[in-house]
């Protein structure tokens, strides 16, 4: 089994962090939306939270 160089596992992390921060654009792109049409439900519903 061969050692691994430091420029190789630096390449394999950056792949690594490329994939996590593509999945947390893409949670934040649907979780907003989501979010913001839930809350406005909500606030539909509640008296209190209705402008005066």
């Amino acid at each position: 089994m061969e050692k691994m160089t430091v420029q190789q596992m630096v390449v394999q992390l950056a792949g690594g962090m490329g994939v996590s921060i593509q999945i947390f654009v893409v949670t934040l792109l649907f979780s907003l939306p989501l979010g913001l049409i839930v809350a406005s439900g909500v606030c539909l519903k509640i008296s209190f939270c209705r402008p005066l």
